[in-house]
């Protein structure tokens, strides 16, 4: 199996997606430090609901890159 580096049309589909993955687990994991530092709540039932909240938000955001990235 050739490998994404070798395969240009590959490339042009997972560099868009690749990228917009960076972006989101930048952008989750300053989100969710912030809002578990501002109230104090590292363990606390809050942070894993806002943390979830997140990763749906993330989720969504791959889905529409990818979406785009394949054309659809």
């Amino acid at each position: 199996m050739a490998s994404i580096a070798r395969r240009p049309e590959l490339q042009r589909v997972f560099s868009p997606i690749r990228m917009a993955l960076l972006a989101v687990i930048a952008t989750c994991t300053l989100r969710g430090a912030t809002f578990a530092r501002d109230c104090g709540i590292f363990w606390d039932a809050r942070f894993h609901l806002h943390r979830r909240a997140v990763h749906s938000d993330a989720a969504h955001v791959v889905a529409a890159s990818v979406r785009t990235a394949c054309g659809a």
